[in-house]
């Protein structure tokens, strides 16, 4: 059984940093969740045979837009918060005993991972074009966790997406790169490197194999970063988000919306949103989408240099292996049930506007 968006789960404990925040800090004062809970309702759907999604558009007038209730927004109960990371303490219940070679390569235990940040407010920053339209490096800079994905750059671009960056979250292409010593070693060489190692940074891995992963803390060893730290997050976490991104796409088919094109693979981007729902008070999303908000498309990516546009995103046989409009289907959904918030440029000349594109989402300190 699935329900959105937070469960509570009395038994755990987390290491608080040394803030004093923890994952515990997504609910507010006296326990309460800090985003709307929904009860609980029907299981996920099961997906809809093929020609049924090439038959979506035919319903004629759709009906509205579907609710997110039911679906695992949340991480199913089997799965708790503290398996998103593997760590020694359940490498084995996520089945990595056979494949990773060095345990202490991990950490022991979610909490002594959880205490090493600040879990209040996060941004997680995509690499849309749309991130040009407005100036909003300062509010991506002031939450307290800021999630990149792959290579996505901030040197000379400082202004538009912010220079703070706590994660990045590498798919398995872009492990694959930063794992060659020598690569890495001559493009810290460069004037304009395109595999940033930002300080303090975080490298996230997904669908890596265990050997990879003691590859790239290896390669990080040999490179004498002591503040760069290397996490592998969970399969589980990208099952629930490819239910999800599925389930709603089965949702909104059948209310007549669709078909979607692509794959029901979640892209990094997706599964980074997914990853903070589960760990954060409060998430906030820069430089999501293909369209300002007048309707129009915009760039493919923000920058220009720093890697192939379609760089593991296309499959062999040319179709795309992620569903970017399901995607923003499901991220405007959650974002309706108030779950995140989604900072676009305005493109109306008003003083309002003009605040926006500079301040929307910005986590402002308490008063003194």
């Amino acid at each position: 059984q699935y329900f959105l968006p937070f469960r509570h789960h009395h038994h755990r404990q987390y290491a608080a940093g040394d803030t004093g925040e923890s994952v515990s800090a997504r609910r507010g004062s006296h326990g309460k969740p800090s985003r709307p809970r929904m009860n609980k309702e029907e299981p996920p759907p099961k997906p809809l045979p093929s020609w049924k999604v090439k038959a979506c558009h035919l319903k004629g007038k759709p009906e509205p837009k579907p609710a997110l209730t039911g679906l695992p927004v949340t991480l199913p109960t089997k799965t708790k918060v503290d398996d998103v990371f593997v760590h020694r303490k359940n490498f084995i219940q996520l089945h990595m005993d056979d494949v990773i070679n060095n345990i202490n390569l991990l950490y022991p235990n979610a909490s002594s991972i959880s205490g090493l940040y600040r879990w209040d407010s996060c941004a997680v920053v995509g690499n849309s074009g749309g991130l040009r339209l407005s100036k909003l490096g300062d509010a991506i800079n002031s939450h307290s966790v800021v999630l990149r994905t792959n290579q996505a750059p901030c040197e000379g671009y400082h202004q538009y997406v912010g220079s703070k960056t706590t994660f990045r979250m590498l798919n398995n292409l872009w492990t694959l790169r930063y794992i060659n010593y020598k690569e890495v070693m001559k493009q810290r060489a460069a004037e304009s490197p395109s595999m940033p190692l930002d300080k303090g940074l975080t490298l996230l891995l997904t669908r890596v194999t265990g050997a990879q992963f003691d590859e790239m803390a290896q390669t990080i060893l040999r490179l004498k970063r002591a503040d760069v730290r290397v996490l592998l997050v969970s399969s589980r976490v990208v099952s629930a988000a490819r239910r999800l991104l599925a389930g709603y796409r089965d949702r909104l088919c059948k209310a007549g919306y669709g078909p979607f094109q692509g794959g029901s693979t979640p892209s990094s981007g997706f599964v980074s949103v997914y990853l903070m729902l589960q760990l954060c008070r409060r998430v906030t999303l820069y430089g999501f989408g293909s369209k300002d908000d007048t309707g129009r498309k915009i760039k493919y990516h923000y920058y220009t240099g720093f890697g192939s546009r379609h760089f593991g995103t296309v499959r062999e046989d040319g179709s795309p292996v992620h569903s970017w409009e399901a995607e923003t289907e499901v991220l405007e959904a959650l974002s309706r049930h108030d779950q995140i918030t989604i900072c676009r440029a305005a493109k109306s000349n008003t003083t309002a506007s003009r605040q926006h594109n500079h301040e929307c989402g910005m986590r402002r300190p308490p008063p003194a």
